[in-house]
């Protein structure tokens, strides 16, 4: 990892997701070291040019939102149903990437 990155003494973690039937790959990356500096301020608004973002889809949201809260996790606004088809959230995670997530009623036999 160091002659990949261009560090030295490199420890990290990383969690490679695929998509349903092996189509797509997204690599998220956690450094212990050596120990980054923030690159933007803390709570800057959503629209904010430059700001790292990434939703996922999931079959269970309620699911999720539970597990997140137990790791900890802030939100950026609050959990919500949008129109009459999904219901997503976005937290701000450590990194300094909002990450969401947004569940499809009508695919998961719930009445929007």
């Amino acid at each position: 990892m160091d002659r990949v990155v261009g560090l030295d003494d490199v420890e990290v973690d990383i969690a490679m997701m695929k998509t349903t039937g092996d189509h797509e790959r997204h690599e998220r990356k956690r450094f212990h070291a050596p120990r980054a500096a923030p690159t933007r301020p803390e709570n800057v608004p959503a629209n904010t040019l430059g700001l790292g973002s990434i939703m996922f889809s999931v079959e269970d949201i309620e699911d999720v939102l539970a597990r997140l809260d137990y790791h900890g996790s802030e939100f950026v606004g609050e959990f919500a149903q949008y129109e009459d088809g999904h219901c997503l959230y976005y937290v701000d995670i450590p990194e300094g990437i909002i990450v969401g997530s947004a569940e499809e009623l009508s695919l998961n036999g719930k009445a929007p």
